[in-house]
């Protein structure tokens, strides 16, 4: 059996024809099947009772790249504290595409001025089917590990730096939406599938094996398409334009590819300024209220809390279209390069009366943050995945398809493997990222990989990595941001200044150093840090709603809501910021809160100390000025010799000079004198 066979491929090895344009007519050899309306099919889900797959669906389905999502949880390390909360992202990807098409439905329904066709509605859902196809092994943590986690292991240990200086850099900027756009690529090439840059409204171009191009199309025809060229079936094939709008899409922009060629700008998926719309459905990047939060939002809640988790199916109901101004025009690509002069966008709107939902929608993120994602045990478990991922880089490599980069300096060459920090480069080894992965290095033999399988069996007996502290921080005053702007490096190094020691049952002292603890900074928000994320949103009244039939140009203006109305409904800050410190060795846990306790003590005497020093510099001098008061002869000798006043001076007393206010003989009064103007202050 050959290599290629083994790898799980069966088509002609097409890395030279990256760069040529292909033949007009199909190799001789290459085995298509058509598409039919026989293929589409439907599954059942617990979130949506119902999920209907296209044929389209199907065949992006059936592929090796997203069936990997089955072994990738959606939850990561969730699983852990909340044994339900082990769904996985194949399911939420599903439920995304479901919800895509249902938002785009309706409003292609609502408004037909919008010219919403057909193939329009199926490109939005196949985003929302493949947004999440790019991430790696337990979901987000594999980005902590690539992004943070193993850039400072390398930093402490300095004798590996020879070994990755020959190896493909990571990207700068890299995040887990550019392996969604290389995992897409690496779905059409299973299917004998490519994008052709060079004719965007072709069909896909033919490379090998599998489904006919001109066969990939819509086969759900609405009844509510106003255009008739939508009707001809060669305007319903899918083209390689149409997969660069699902690209963008899911990078919530122009993609790169796009970007380097020349007479491009802004979006090439869907150029024209009505269409712009359809690119908030599955990710929205005005208002972040998007099909992507409805369905994680109710399954993650359901399966982590066995609470109801029901989609807010009325998001889906109420939203329009209409003109906004820009919610974030420093951003906004459009209103940055100047092809959006007048800085208003077609988006998705939603009536006045929504207000009060989209509060309650913002506010389940903060819940979920603060219950499940961001839960103190759930962050330990996930820092344990990483340092098991770090120990075991190098001595565990990843296979690739035989892709060529440029390392170290040196011209492109071959890698036939790649270690998990790398993975993501190639789309062969990506396919290899699952969360199954931590159980094969728990049963590797070889001894480099011993600390890691040490710590394997320390999770698997659930000898977790230990919160000990946590320091909440004030955003509201100078001193609490100047403490949260600080490097988590900064503050370990802080901790560590501290001399202390910690005596064992056995009498052994222990010590601390860096790699003992680990320092995180843990935000719990709406999804607008410090700010309102529904001040990003934009709301219709009820006498323009009448106008969303017009044309496009006549089309209302939504406006931002008036925050000061809600006030009873809104927090007092949306923000909740922390420090919070893990202990790695179970001995020494004792010893890092205590230096922790006593470093925070440090942080408060010096806040106290800025604060007392800055009112000093900016207190102004002010005379103090006491009301005239009558005191008796016997009250006036007790207060200059300092004696105890006798039973007859506590039952005396005098009235103020203006007969406002009754003044205890042994504690004159203070008050504001409201005739005079006078005032009562110190002064340091």
């Amino acid at each position: 059996m050959s290599e290629k066979r083994l790898n799980g491929s069966t088509h002609p090895d097409t890395s030279k024809q990256k760069d040529t344009l292909p033949s007009k007519k199909p190799r001789i050899g290459w085995k298509l099947r058509r598409l039919t309306s026989d293929e589409a099919r439907h599954t059942n889900d617990d979130v949506h009772s119902r999920i209907p797959l296209c044929p389209v669906m199907t065949t992006l389905i059936d592929t090796r790249p997203f069936q990997r999502l089955r072994h990738v949880k959606q939850l990561s390390t969730a699983e852990y504290v909340y044994v339900n909360a082990n769904h996985n992202r194949f399911e939420h990807s599903l439920g995304v595409a479901h919800l895509a098409q249902l938002l785009c439905r309706r409003v292609q329904a609502r408004q037909p001025n919008l010219e919403c066709t057909d193939k329009d509605v199926l490109c939005v859902k196949l985003a929302g089917l493949l947004h999440d196809v790019g991430h790696g092994m337990y979901s987000h943590t594999y980005e902590k590990f690539v992004t943070e986690e193993f850039p400072k292991y390398l930093a402490r240990n300095g004798h590996l730096n020879k070994h990755y200086a020959s190896l493909p850099p990571i990207p700068k900027g890299w995040r887990h939406e550019v392996m969604s756009l290389l995992m897409i690529d690496a779905i059409l090439k299973e299917v004998g599938l490519a994008i052709d840059l060079h004719n965007l409204d072709q069909p896909l171009r033919q490379i090998g094996d599998g489904v006919d191009a001109k066969t990939l199309r819509v086969f759900e025809p609405c009844t509510t398409t106003t255009s008739d060229a939508a009707k001809d079936t060669k305007q319903l094939v899918l083209t390689s334009r149409d997969f660069v709008f699902i690209k963008e899409c899911i990078w919530g922009g122009p993609i790169p590819d796009c970007q380097r060629l020349p007479g491009y700008e802004g979006f090439v998926g869907r150029p024209r300024p009505y269409q712009e719309w359809l690119y908030d459905i599955v990710s929205n990047r005005h208002s972040g209220l998007d099909v992507d939060k409805m369905d994680y939002y109710a399954r993650d809640q359901r399966r982590a809390l066995r609470a109801a988790g029901e989609i807010d199916q009325i998001f889906i109901d109420e939203a329009v279209v209409a003109w906004a101004e820009c919610t974030n025009p420093h951003k906004c690509f459009r209103c940055r390069h100047g092809s959006n002069t007048d800085g208003k966008h077609l988006m998705l709107c939603y009536p006045d009366k929504m207000v009060k939902a989209s509060i309650n929608f913002f506010r389940k993120r903060s819940e979920l943050h603060d219950k499940i994602y961001k839960h103190k045990a759930v962050v330990a478990v996930s820092y344990m995945i990483c340092d098991i991922l770090c120990l075991a880089d190098p001595y565990f490599p990843i296979s690739t398809g035989g892709s060529s980069f440029t390392a170290g300096g040196q011209p492109k060459r071959e890698f036939p493997f790649l270690p998990m920090s790398r993975a993501m480069l190639d789309d062969q080894a990506l396919l290899r990222l699952r969360d199954d992965l931590i159980p094969q290095i728990g049963h590797t033999t070889c001894l480099e990989l011993q600390p890691a399988r040490d710590l394997i069996d320390r999770l698997e007996s659930r000898l977790l990595y230990k919160c000990v502290g946590q320091c909440f921080v004030r955003m509201s005053d100078l001193n609490g941001r100047r403490l949260w702007a600080k490097p988590e490096d900064e503050i370990k190094s802080e901790i560590l200044l501290i001399r202390g020691e910690h005596m064992t049952e056995d009498g052994h002292f222990l010590s601390l150093n860096e790699h003992d603890f680990i320092v995180q900074r843990c935000d719990i928000h709406w999804g607008s840090k410090e700010n309102n994320p529904v001040k990003r949103m934009r709301f219709l009244t009820k006498t323009t709603m009448s106008r969303l039939r017009g044309s496009i140009k006549e089309l209302p203006e939504a406006r931002a809501f008036v925050e000061e109305d809600y006030d009873a409904h809104l927090p007092r800050s949306f923000q909740e910021n922390s420090i919070r410190v893990y202990c790695r060795e179970p001995e020494k846990s004792d010893l890092v809160k205590h230096m922790f306790e006593l470093w925070k003590n440090e942080i408060k005497a010096e806040i106290k100390q800025t604060a007392l020093e800055d009112a000093c510099k900016n207190q102004a001098v002010t005379p103090i000025k006491v009301a005239r008061v009558e005191l008796s002869q016997d009250f006036a000798y007790e207060e200059l010799s300092e004696e105890e006043p006798n039973e007859d001076t506590l039952q005396t007393g005098r009235p103020s000079l203006d007969g406002s206010a009754f003044v205890s003989p042994n504690r004159p009064s203070r008050r504001k004198d409201s005739d005079n103007g006078s005032n009562i202050s110190i002064s340091s």
